[in-house]
């Protein structure tokens, strides 16, 4: 659907006339034209007739493309639904439809995926085109280190590749996006991305015995989830600083029950471990 028609659409479905769409941005008849495809407005123009709509940029074009992501999105979500399928053959060709993707386009969006997927085979023991973990490091951190300024698409690959990092370049670099981030304070979609890059942080110090900071990260991560109500996250965060604090067994009881409950089993399975090694060492101690 052509990007006229497509707001020409919109508007009618909300009962606006051309005139009060167009008043204060641009004249009825240029309007009009617009959405018949024979004239193409300023870029600030289509911007003030999407905020009037009340829409995102992102939901227009999703609605131009007939209800269908963009290809780069559609290979993210293909990644993750065989991230969790243990899909061998699919994450082969998601890595290889990506890789086309970089060389067709020069996008490195396509090439992060790429990377991406390729450190997915190499967990299922099952390495794609020989690159091995170091490869795909040092291919993803120079990326990260010349950041200035931080995108949401930043803190979502960050997020993505922060397992690959040893502690303390996973420190250094989520601290500073996280740092950067502040200004997305009010921005809602950005929030969920912030609170798992916390919890993803607190689960490395905690598994590194960092208690302390780990705890630190998890409060936040709770407070930004608890913000939000984002509840799974709340789950995950209360469960951490229960283990941490090490006299709230019942607590710790009831959140993995709700997670249970809600079909997170495998989630509550492994804050369980979390818990029992941390009880191993506080009896070591």
């Amino acid at each position: 659907m052509e990007f006229g028609e497509t707001i020409k659409q919109i508007r009618k479905s909300q009962g606006l006339s051309q005139t009060v769409l167009a008043k204060g941005i641009m004249s009825r008849s240029n309007l009009s034209r617009f959405e018949q495809g024979d004239y193409y407005p300023s870029y600030d123009k289509i911007i003030s007739i999407i905020a009037k709509l009340g829409l995102s940029l992102e939901e227009i074009l999703y609605i131009a493309n007939d209800y269908q992501a963009n290809p780069l999105q559609q290979l993210e979500r293909r990644l993750v639904e065989y991230e969790n399928q243990f899909n061998l053959k699919g994450l082969k060709e998601v890595s290889r439809l990506s890789k086309e993707g970089y060389q067709n386009t020069g996008n490195w969006d396509y090439q992060i995926l790429y990377l991406f997927t390729q450190l997915s085979c190499l967990n299922l023991g099952e390495p794609d085109e020989c690159l091995d973990k170091g490869v795909i490091k040092g291919a993803i951190l120079p990326y990260f280190e010349s950041k200035e300024e931080w995108y949401i698409k930043d803190l979502r690959f960050l997020n993505n590749a922060l397992a690959i990092f040893d502690l303390a370049d996973a420190r250094f670099l989520a601290n500073r996006a996280l740092k950067s981030f502040e200004k997305y304070q009010n921005f809602q979609v950005q929030t969920n991305l912030q609170t798992n890059l916390l919890i993803n942080l607190g689960s490395r110090c905690f598994e590194a015995g960092m208690l302390d900071e780990s705890r630190q990260y998890f409060q936040r991560g709770k407070e930004y989830a608890n913000s939000f109500n984002h509840v799974y996250n709340q789950l995950i965060c209360a469960s951490y600083l229960a283990i941490i604090a090490g006299d709230k067994a019942e607590q710790l009881e009831s959140y993995l029950s709700v997670l249970e409950l809600l079909g997170y089993q495998e989630t509550a399975n492994h804050l369980n471990l979390c818990n029992s090694g941390a009880r191993d060492q506080h009896q070591k101690e």
